[in-house]
């Protein structure tokens, strides 16, 4: 099986029934999630594991490039400037 085509997947909730893999709480609705792409045990492909954006964002060197995110471009401006702020800085670390 190929590596997926980015590393991260970005995105607003579609609804509210995803959880956090690392808080394990539940991402509410429209809000920014960050999805690490794994292989998937179900299917052969690979598939989000999901997370709150801030969850990802205080641990260090999660995303190591702005071009490993997969829909950065759809975020609002903020959205997209924070991510870019945490991967050129380095990457959180409980920032």
């Amino acid at each position: 099986m190929a590596n997926p085509q980015k590393a991260w997947k970005a995105e607003y909730a579609k609804s509210a029934r995803s959880s956090c893999k690392t808080c394990k709480s539940i991402i509410d609705k429209e809000i920014l999630r960050l999805g690490k792409m794994v292989q998937a045990k179900q299917f052969d492909g690979f598939m989000p594991m999901w997370n709150h954006a801030s969850c990802i964002l205080k641990k260090a060197n999660q995303i190591k490039f702005i071009t490993d995110v997969e829909g950065i471009e759809s975020l609002r401006w903020e959205d997209q400037q924070r991510i870019r702020k945490y991967v050129e800085e380095g990457g959180g670390g409980g920032k």
